[in-house]
């Protein structure tokens, strides 16, 4: 789904920490269903579109840059 969702111009933000059994009550999942994930999915907005105190917060991410930790070809240890 982040795929794809990139590939139609959204952002996409998988969450963890809700409620499962409140998410299929209010989204009327039948029973034999199971709530697994949610997805949250939505156009990029622009930082400077943000109130002040939001905007604080955005700042780069500490992740390491892709190409640290990603290859193709067989793994090497």
């Amino acid at each position: 789904m982040a795929l794809q969702g990139t590939l139609m111009g959204l952002s996409t933000h998988g969450m963890a920490g809700f409620d499962y059994q409140k998410a299929k009550k209010m989204l009327n999942i039948p029973n034999g269903y199971t709530v697994e994930m949610m997805i949250a999915a939505g156009i990029p907005g622009r930082s400077e579109d943000l109130p002040e105190e939001l905007r604080a917060r955005e700042t780069p991410s500490q992740r390491k840059k892709l190409n640290e930790i990603i290859f193709e070809g067989n793994f090497n240890s």
